[in-house]
């Protein structure tokens, strides 16, 4: 299944659905992830080898956002006081930005990954990602708390280490994965 420019297709997890309709819409229970090839990132564009530009809307309460980053949150932080100074303050909230930073790249790798695709961030870590936009907080039913943020400088304050959310990510450098045929055949026949 090759992905042509604007043309969805659905993220698969245990209960994501795919809505066609909410096309770059963020996600929420009734609207699960996406994902979309804006633009061919090489001059050829019809390559499978190549990396392609997508954008994508994460549903937080699919791929587990909350837990994810209080895990993450709580391994970054278990070296400081609890003296409560400026300084574990300032770092704290450091912290926080880069629980959702690494919770957001995570999400959208895992997202690429059950979709048969890979990052570029996978082969150089010195790229930019993508743009984390419409961060939408959510209870831990999935619901929507309040009204969406515009990144994730502006969420940090509002949210707290373990609170999932959903998101909409912006120019993701992506191909597909290579694939073996014979692993392919032997992982449905192991005998």
């Amino acid at each position: 299944f090759i992905v042509t420019p604007h043309q969805q297709r659905p993220i698969t997890s245990t209960s994501v659905v795919f809505l066609a309709s909410k096309k770059n819409a963020s996600p929420t229970v009734d609207n699960e992830s996406w994902i979309e090839q804006v633009l061919p990132s090489s001059p050829s564009g019809n390559n499978d080898d190549d990396w392609k530009e997508y954008s994508l809307g994460i549903n937080g309460f699919s791929l587990q956002t909350g837990p994810l980053s209080q895990k993450f949150y709580q391994a970054m932080t278990s070296k400081l006081s609890s003296g409560g100074d400026d300084d574990d303050e300032m770092s704290r909230r450091s912290y926080q930005l880069l629980a959702l930073d690494f919770t957001s790249r995570e999400a959208t790798r895992l997202a690429c990954e059950q979709n048969g695709f890979i990052l570029q961030d996978e082969y150089d870590n010195a790229t930019k990602w993508g743009t984390v936009e419409q961060i939408q907080l959510i209870d831990p039913k999935g619901r929507s708390l309040g009204t969406p943020y515009d990144s994730l400088t502006d969420v940090v304050d509002s949210w707290k280490p373990g609170l999932g959310f959903h998101f909409v990510v912006k120019g993701v450098q992506a191909k597909g994965m290579d694939y073996n045929l014979q692993d392919v055949l032997s992982s449905l026949d192991p005998d």
